[in-house]
């Protein structure tokens, strides 16, 4: 049987995910530096991984794993900085001011302590970028703050 080695599937992203394959004896992941890697067994992220050279998958996590369908995730460790956000266009008692149109507006910084919660956010997608974070995050925020506006200055947005 020959050695398979899983590596980084695609450079550049901030999380790059491998497709299926079925664990054997001969199994092994390499890890770049910055990364770190969740393998998810059977589509449940079970293990994670440091930074490694050809670590045989089956001696460090058990023979079990032999013949399990895994894929792994290459996270990069870093913050997401400068996101930001914007609400356009609301307006602040609209029968007092009925021309009078308002933005929101800011930015911040977001430290991930939760990758595969954030991974399933993003359903089958492979390969998620810092920019495609940072949009989640913009339209959370966005969804999140529009409400608090309507209610605290009864606002409605155009």
């Amino acid at each position: 049987m020959k050695k398979t080695v899983i590596g980084l599937p695609r450079e550049g992203a901030l999380i790059s995910i491998t497709e299926n394959f079925a664990v054997t004896a001969k199994s092994y992941v390499t890890v770049p530096v910055q990364y770190n890697a969740f393998i998810y067994v059977d589509d449940v992220s079970t293990y994670r991984l440091g930074p490694c050279t050809e670590r045989s998958l089956s001696a460090k996590f058990g023979r079990d794993l032999i013949g399990h369908q895994v894929k792994v995730a290459f996270v990069h460790w870093k913050n997401i900085e400068n996101t930001y956000w914007r609400i356009e266009d609301y307006r602040p008692n609209e029968k007092l001011y009925p021309n009078l149109f308002m933005n929101a507006e800011g930015s911040l910084q977001s430290e991930i302590v939760n990758y595969p919660r954030l991974i399933s956010v993003f359903g089958e997608k492979t390969t998620i970028t810092e920019e495609d974070i940072k949009n989640k995050i913009s339209l959370a925020v966005t969804n999140i703050i529009s409400p608090i506006l309507a209610e605290k200055h009864n606002v409605s947005f155009s």
